[in-house]
């Protein structure tokens, strides 16, 4: 599927694609990429679908190609441009409830704590995206919700619930039949 994707966007050299439709596009040649384990080409690719989503001046599919392209960080390294630029976007989608919404929160949360880090504000996102993910009754964007709630751990107490959260993980991800965030939430367990 990814080497499809790519003929169809090497053959955008002789054809323009609209903005929405590259960026539609790099976005799902990004997922294949990631899916087949080559997380740096999916990276690469994602950044260009941000771009193109940029361009295209549509929050949504801007939205979809940040929260991809953040999915994989430095949390040591200090990146206000992508802090300020989730930011932007999820005030743009502020009355927005969705799956989307919900990991655009997951990843602020989790920029959230690279530094200047802020555990107040981590900590306020992420138990945000985990209320609206199952307000949204999404499994898939609970588990992902539950996954950054793991990670980002500021405070004693969010250390404390990582068992809790590990189980509620294996049991979503058992019932969506996604053995590898079942794994994740073994790993919590230990």
């Amino acid at each position: 599927a990814a080497d499809l994707l790519e003929l169809v966007l090497a053959g955008e050299r002789s054809i323009t694609l609209e903005p929405r439709t590259r960026a539609l596009a790099l976005l799902a040649l990004g997922e294949a990429r990631w899916a087949a384990g080559d997380q740096a080409i999916a990276l690469e690719v994602f950044e260009r679908a941000a771009a193109a989503a940029a361009e295209a001046d549509d929050p949504r599919l801007s939205a979809a190609a940040e929260v991809a392209r953040q999915r994989h960080h430095n949390p040591f390294a200090p990146d206000p441009e992508s802090r300020a630029r989730l930011a932007e976007l999820d005030a743009e989608l502020s009355g927005e409830e969705s799956a989307l919404r919900v990991a655009l929160l997951g990843r602020r949360a989790l920029l959230a704590l690279q530094p200047p880090a802020d555990p107040v504000a981590s900590a306020s996102l992420v138990e945000a995206a985990v209320a609206m993910a199952r307000r949204v009754d999404d499994p898939e964007a609970l588990l992902g919700a539950l996954s950054d709630a793991a990670f980002a751990v500021p405070t004693v107490e969010q250390l404390r619930s990582r068992r809790s959260v590990g189980a509620e993980m294996v049991e979503l991800a058992r019932r969506a039949r996604r053995p590898e965030l079942a794994l994740h939430g073994h790993e919590l367990l230990v």
